[in-house]
């Protein structure tokens, strides 16, 4: 929107306030990109450097900032495409455009895509060649700290599944609901990033598949009148996992013997 500010001056000051200060009630850019790099440990790998570029932002280090931050852009789209599982080795090769592409494969609302293929390549492309930046070094500065925000907002979203079982993890710790626990099922086998230190909050969430009022909920859940059968499936489908991870094994055993029992006398 070209009207959108009165002219090109104050979009690049208003721009600056919001990274260095923030808004009222709007957290800075600055504040915004530190709190990732302590909760996320996609953005804590880059914490020092990214850190350091800000660092050298706040003391107007424009040129620093430039030649420094579009490769750690790319950097988090890398680590984001090893995260929903594409090989190191196939990553090595790729183009910054394939990395999106693998992307976008994966996410159905990866809103970015077209930005950051063909506008963001621009500056990229001239830094990773040793070209010379000629544009007014201050303003591609902003530019490309507006750049890293959204870059940071969609590695710590919930689209990328480990952020959502975390969250799920900590719902469970706080709330303790079954819904959540039954979720929880299905991402067993997830290599939770030490990153976290919650190894002993998966051991207490594994003990509460054993509690009694977890089974009164799957019992209840069963009995319901309208559950359909794709709903009933996956709640057998969810017990067959914990019986095959050997956890609460007895009680899934009585479930499947129940349930068997119930087929014989409706036969």
């Amino acid at each position: 929107h070209n009207n959108f500010f009165k002219n090109q001056k104050e979009f690049f000051l208003l721009s600056d306030e919001y990274i260095r200060h923030g808004f009222d009630g709007i957290k800075s850019v600055f504040e915004k990109i530190k709190d990732f790099s302590e909760e996320n440990h996609i953005i804590a790998k880059r914490k020092e450097i990214l850190l350091e570029i800000l660092e050298h932002y706040k003391n107007k280090h424009f040129i620093s900032v430039v030649y420094m931050l579009p490769m750690q852009i790319e950097g988090i789209f890398h680590d984001i495409c090893v995260e929903i599982g594409v090989k190191e080795s196939a990553l090595d090769i790729s183009s910054l455009n394939e990395k999106l592409r693998k992307i976008q494969e994966n996410f159905k609302y990866f809103i970015y895509f077209e930005y950051y293929s063909f506008i963001f390549p621009i500056t990229r492309n001239k830094v990773a060649h040793g070209e010379l930046i000629e544009d007014n070094l201050e303003h591609t500065a902003i530019m490309l700290i507006l750049d890293l925000l959204p870059v940071c907002q969609f590695a710590v979203s919930e689209d990328i599944k480990i952020n959502k079982v975390i969250k799920l993890m900590k719902n469970i710790e706080k709330n303790g609901k079954e819904d959540e626990l039954l979720e929880f099922i299905q991402y067993l086998d997830i290599c939770i990033p030490k990153f976290y230190k919650i190894s002993s909050l998966r051991e207490n969430i594994l003990k509460k598949y054993s509690e009694d009022k977890f089974w009164d909920y799957i019992n209840e859940k069963i009995m319901e009148e309208d559950i359909n059968n794709l709903e009933k499936e996956n709640l057998i489908k969810y017990i067959g996992i914990l019986k095959k991870n050997k956890i609460a094994y007895d009680k899934c055993e009585l479930l499947f013997y129940n349930k068997s029992k119930d087929r014989k006398s409706v036969v």
